[in-house]
């Protein structure tokens, strides 16, 4: 019996959509806290979506803090989701600091 090389293509490429999930991340917006940010990402799609949507979410925070020339603090997560059926989400709070703050006190600035 032979498979067309279309059909393999198709079916590998559903198996690795259903592998990897899919994820979305919101823009970053300024919460009702000076100097505070906000960014939500979802993720669905595998048992590890909670995880996907944590790394989005932080990631995310990173590349809008680096853009001033600064690092992320993360101040708190949120989650959702429980079950690989359903859509999870995670929304950090997030401060940009200069990247010297992360060597601690006494760090030259």
């Amino acid at each position: 019996m032979k498979r067309s090389f279309l059909s393999c293509s198709a079916v590998a490429l559903i198996a690795a959509g259903v592998a990897t999930g899919c994820a979305s991340v919101t823009d970053v917006v300024a919460s009702d806290k000076p100097d505070v940010y906000m960014v939500t990402a979802q993720a669905s799609g595998t048992s590890l979506a909670w995880a996907h949507a944590h790394e989005k979410a932080v990631s995310a925070a990173a590349s809008y803090c680096k853009q001033k020339g600064m690092q992320p603090a993360i101040k708190s997560e949120a989650t959702s989701g429980v079950t690989h059926l359903e859509q999870h989400s995670a929304t950090v709070s997030f401060e940009c600091h200069p990247q010297a703050w992360a060597l601690g006190p006494g760090a030259a600035h």
